[in-house]
């Protein structure tokens, strides 16, 4: 949109463990705090847009995204919140340099749910659905199901976008 960016996507790999799916204190297990380094991530990265140390220029409207290959956060409305609370902790208490301004709005998304939403979204719809992710009334809810609440059932699915170019993208 014009030239900025609008969307900032911070990629975490780490499996969730045993602990972290099914123990009573999923917040102290290994990865949780991964997640909240993810959040600081993003908003280093907005930071450093608008400190000028990199040539992008961030959109009034950006949002983060936090890709997971596991459901970290998925239907726990207070683990995200908890997750974010301790990025923003973190934020005031040691990272100066990040301002209030930068620590624009994340969420928490699967791979899985993503490649969900963009068979029934384009690119004007995923960026609808990304705003409305940002509501109370859509907080924590998975953007595949958002696209669905707000724009149904009715819209064709679309292919695998990559089925002709396989063989290109993965020349192995």
């Amino acid at each position: 949109e014009g030239g900025e960016v609008n969307l900032i996507i911070e990629c975490k790999a780490t499996s969730m463990s045993h602990e972290a799916k099914f123990g009573l204190s999923p917040m102290k297990a290994r990865g949780y705090s991964d997640l909240t380094k993810a959040v600081l991530q993003i908003w280093r990265y907005t930071s450093n847009c608008r400190l000028g140390r990199t040539s992008e220029k961030v959109s009034k409207s950006c949002a983060g995204f936090v890709l997971t290959l596991d459901d970290w956060l998925v239907m726990s409305d207070p683990l995200q919140r908890k997750v974010l609370a301790d990025a923003h902790e973190i934020r005031r208490s040691k990272e100066r340099e990040i301002i209030e301004d930068d620590a624009i709005d994340v969420q928490f998304v699967t791979v899985r749910e993503l490649e969900r939403a963009l068979t029934v979204l384009d690119e004007l719809s995923i960026f609808e659905a990304i705003k409305r992710m940002q509501e109370d009334r859509f907080f924590g809810w998975r953007i595949d199901v958002v696209a669905r609440s707000l724009f149904g059932e009715g819209r064709g699915s679309k292919s695998y976008p990559f089925r002709e170019k396989i063989g290109e993208l993965l020349p192995w």
